[in-house]
């Protein structure tokens, strides 16, 4: 049985309708890879400042570090926006199983 909250977070859920649910999991899908963008430009960058500093290598410099943030974050950004719908027909049923038993 629903709890009251639960039961009208359903209720909301499928009077917005199967592309409101379906919008909302594109951006959930977005977020997810700027996320997973900025956790890997930044360590990238944090090697590569590391690497700068250490005196390992004389070629790399601090500046360098804007490669891989902006290689690390532009590719999940391009992965994210490619990949978001690909999970549709699979969003789109899992909306129709809750709908289609959700009673008032």
């Amino acid at each position: 049985m629903l709890s009251s909250v639960e039961r009208q977070k359903v209720e909301t859920l499928c009077e917005a309708g199967v592309e409101s649910y379906i919008s909302s999991k594109h951006k959930e899908h977005m977020v997810e890879g700027f996320e997973a963008g900025l956790l890997g430009a930044f360590i990238g960058t944090i090697l590569t400042i590391g690497i700068s500093y250490s005196g390992v290598s004389s070629a790399i410099k601090p500046i360098h570090s804007w490669f891989p943030a902006f290689i690390g974050f532009s590719s999940a950004v391009i992965a994210s926006y490619t990949t978001m719908k690909n999970d549709d027909d699979d969003h789109r049923e899992d909306y129709e199983k809750v709908c289609e038993n959700y009673t008032e």
